[in-house]
């Protein structure tokens, strides 16, 4: 129960600061040029996580294309392992440290495929971003 508040607390404060550099971006553009950005836009799991990795970070839309392509084959590899029924089961303690690993694993796999699409001073201010995430989960 413990581990299942400490993920819990981690997804609500990621959250929560996905929101307020959400609206941080918001007022720096104009209505309609944020309309367009936003159409066609899934918000869902993970979003949060991305804005605070890409925080500071202005990407060329080819990049901005290659994190979508990159988001969408994620999405899909996670959503085959859920209808094949490899989530865990409510209250299930057990395995909580296989599946923790195995989320850090995926975590640093993600950062490793965002880290290759950036240039190098934009890896610099990724390495800060995450640095600064890593301070606010221990902290």
């Amino acid at each position: 129960m413990k581990a299942h508040g400490v993920i819990t607390g981690l997804a609500l404060a990621l959250t929560l600061g996905s929101a307020g550099v959400a609206a941080a971006q918001s007022a720096h553009q104009p209505d309609q040029a944020r309309a367009a950005q936003d159409s066609g836009r899934k918000h869902g799991p993970g979003r949060g996580r991305e804005n605070l990795l890409l925080r500071g970070i202005t990407l060329t839309s080819a990049q901005q294309t290659q994190l979508k392509t990159l988001a969408e084959a994620q999405r899909r590899e996670f959503g085959g392992k859920r209808q094949q029924g490899d989530r865990p089961v409510r209250g299930d303690t057990t395995g909580m440290g296989a599946r923790r690993a195995e989320m850090e694993k995926h975590r640093e796999q993600h950062i490793a495929s965002v880290r290759a699409i950036l240039d190098a001073s934009q890896r610099a201010q990724l390495d800060k971003n995450i640095a600064e995430m890593k301070a606010h989960r221990r902290g």
